[in-house]
């Protein structure tokens, strides 16, 4: 066996000390930057500081923002909870969070232009009013609110291509307008996805002598047909409607060829095919209204309504000796639907204090008709109907210590009706959270947190699924039970001289109660489960700033480390150990650089993640990752509202390693069926752009 030797070390020597000299040198090294500063909570970046820069759309002036591209990154992190609750995006447009949960605000970013935005604030006090309860800075994007009857269009055409799949073609049309009192944008979507990924594995037995090699070949494509629509209306008396509505066609196809080789031969004695495909049909309207009630105070409600129809199948065979049998078959028809309806009322009950009480319902609910191996059709039915009720206090205790105290009561219901399977739970909760914000003095600031929140379970997790990778079946579990989370945090912020940057740290420690992992049934069979306590303790560590110090101007750099150590006890061996799928280092820089001269920017994203962990009843499992960079990109102005952009991701591969070891019956059994030592390696992918407004 190659066991590559990650290079990580030294990457970790010469980033940490290049990150230091910088940060030390940002501290005491005063730089100018074009910046109005109107409150010592608030920090508004107009027009002229946007001057320095190339910035087309929305997305490109967050990100060249200190702190704005880490903010930008955490709204793609992959959690989807149900229900809107108060823990929104750290984003705002106009003071104002977006009443969609499919129709994001990822995607609203990308579409509105540099041109239509007046400035940009960065809130680092407690926002009241807004229902957002964020750890951090908030970024309030302000539009312009001239009166137009211009309708700025905006495209963007384009081809994704890489080394293994054809260069397919995909664009985006969006035209947006602004009023008086109306205001819209419209917006038509064709994008791709495409990534291949080669892999090879070493077949061994328990004394890790190895008697097979395979090599995997993995073609994997993503196309998403949408439209999507913005609207908003002022009426005389100040009231606000907004309307926006989302339909989205996802196909997506992944293709496996397995090649098996004995030791002695370089022909292949058997293949295997693995196809897995899904068709998505998704459906979201959403819209909010906020009066003002004069003494009362203001009333803001969002109701959202969403319908995702999905059509999944996999099909796994086998070829030797010119003879295909099938090994395993799986259909699944289902049907995800979301009514939310949220209401909260604000008032300022003293001129140092805000009053916010509200209710949120949430009514989800999953109907899957599945088949495994041909057999017939079974369904499931999951339902739950989830209330709450909240009240938020903030306290300003004197000019520079703010203390904002919320209180939410959740009651909820989750039903199932399957095969065998009938049964309905309720549960109710207290989530108390504590918040003290004191700003030592205007560039420095120290966050205390107390929080408890339970997690919103996912249905899936009630009904069987197909893990591929292991050829083997997750068992649903009726009797989940959401996780109660207790975090502790505290974090200092310090902002540079002239807000030429940001450096935060966060500690934090997560005490969790029914933590939700792999664990054996009252069956005997392995699935997701609850098994008690768990731990988290982490620290996060953020710096943000520019190059011009030592006279490179247009540089914007962001660097982010993360560290994690995690406790739970093994369910089947009975030992302590980390939590599965938490990295236990992560290292993230994002560099860009303008050079307005010459009308080029040019910037990439370097990602590193560390893991070890072991995971499920029928493997041990450790995995480590070396450095690699996520995309690369570089970019040419042809002209003030035209722009060609070339970006690649994965320029040097994914390249990731691990060793993976299965067991006749339960791991505590100790009886090894084989190892698996494999290698994987993602091509890199391009995607040309050409990105115009009119």
């Amino acid at each position: 066996m190659n066991h590559r030797r990650s290079p990580f070390n030294k990457f970790r020597i010469l980033t940490c000390c290049f990150l230091t000299l910088w940060i030390l040198l940002l501290t005491i090294i005063p730089v100018r930057a074009e910046q109005d500063t109107t409150s010592d909570t608030t920090i508004s970046y107009s027009q002229d500081y946007f001057a320095q820069f190339q910035v087309v759309t929305l997305v490109d002036m967050i990100r060249v923002v200190p702190g704005g591209t880490a903010i930008f990154n955490s709204l793609d992190d992959g959690q989807q909870s149900r229900g809107l609750g108060a823990t929104g995006a750290q984003i705002l447009i106009d003071g104002k969070r977006m009443s969609g949960k499919a129709n994001d605000m990822s995607t609203r970013l990308s579409r509105i232009q540099a041109e239509q935005v007046q400035r940009i604030d960065l809130i680092r006090g407690n926002a009241e009013g807004l229902d957002v309860r964020s750890q951090g800075v908030l970024i309030n994007v302000i539009l312009k609110s001239d009166a137009s009857d211009d309708v700025i269009y905006f495209s963007e055409l384009g081809l994704i291509f890489n080394n293994q799949q054809h260069a397919r073609p995909q664009g985006l049309l969006n035209a947006s307008a602004r009023g008086e009192q109306f205001e819209f944008d419209v917006g038509l979507n064709h994008d791709l996805f495409l990534r291949v990924t080669d892999f090879t594995e070493d077949l061994m037995d328990a004394a890790r002598n190895i008697q097979q090699i395979r090599t995997i070949h993995r073609e994997f494509l993503r196309t998403t047909n949408s439209i999507t629509t913005n609207m908003q209306y002022t009426f005389d008396d100040g009231d606000v409607l907004r309307f926006n509505g989302l339909y989205s066609e996802v196909n997506s196809n992944e293709l496996n060829i397995e090649d098996q080789f004995a030791l002695s031969s370089e022909i292949p004695f058997a293949e295997e095919l693995l196809d897995i495909s899904r068709e998505d049909d998704i459906w979201e309207i959403g819209g909010d209204y906020e009066t003002d009630l004069g003494a009362m105070g203001t009333l803001k409600t969002i109701i959202v309504s969403t319908k995702q129809t999905n059509t999944d199948q996999i099909t796994q065979s086998r070829i030797n000796n010119s003879q295909a049998t099938r090994l395993f078959g799986f259909r699944e028809n289902s049907d995800e639907t979301e009514q939310i309806i949220r209401s909260n009322l604000t008032n300022q009950i003293f001129n140092d204090q805000t009053l916010e009480l509200g209710v949120e319902a949430a009514f989800n609910e999953l109907n899957a008709l599945q088949s495994f191996n041909l057999g017939p059709f079974e369904s499931s039915l999951i339902k739950e109907d989830r209330y709450e009720l909240f009240a938020t206090h903030s306290l300003n205790l004197t000019e520079s210590m703010h203390f904002q105290t919320a209180l939410i009561r959740e009651s909820s219901t989750i039903s199932q009706d399957a095969i065998g399977i009938e049964n309905e739970r309720t549960f109710n909760f207290w989530k108390p959270r504590l918040e003290l914000r004191y700003d030592v003095d205007a560039k420095n600031q120290l966050r205390l947190v107390a929080d408890r929140s339970v997690s919103q379970l996912n249905l899936r997790n009630f009904i069987a699924t197909r893990n591929t990778d292991d050829d083997t079946i997750n068992f649903g579990n009726p009797d989940l039970a959401p996780e109660k989370v207790w975090q502790y945090l505290i974090a200092y912020e310090h902002r540079l001289a002239d807000d030429a940057g940001t450096i935060e740290i966060e500690i934090f420690k997560d005490e969790i109660s029914d933590f939700i992992t792999d664990t054996r049934n009252a069956d005997g069979s392995s699935g997701t489960g609850n098994i008690g306590d768990a731990k988290r303790l982490g620290l996060n560590f953020e710096a943000s700033g520019t190059l011009d110090f030592i006279g490179i101007s247009g540089v914007q750099l962001t660097f982010t480390y993360q560290l994690r150590d995690t406790e739970m006890i093994d369910p089947f061996l009975n030992i302590e150990r980390r939590l599965n799928g938490i990295p236990k280092e992560t290292f993230l820089l994002d560099f860009r650089h303008d050079l307005k001269d010459l009308g080029i920017v040019y910037g990439f994203d370097l990602n590193r993640r560390t893991y070890r962990f072991d995971q499920n009843r029928t493997r041990s499992e450790i995995r480590t990752n070396i450095v690699d960079a996520d995309v690369a990109y570089v970019e040419y102005s042809i002209s003030s509202a035209m722009r060609l952009r070339l970006e690649v991701l994965r320029p040097f591969g994914d390249r990731e390693s691990y060793d993976r070891t299965f067991f006749n019956g339960d791991i505590s059994q100790g009886i090894i069926d084989r190892i698996e030592y494999r290698q994987r390696d993602v091509r890199p992918t391009y995607i040309l752009t050409l990105q115009s407004t009119f």
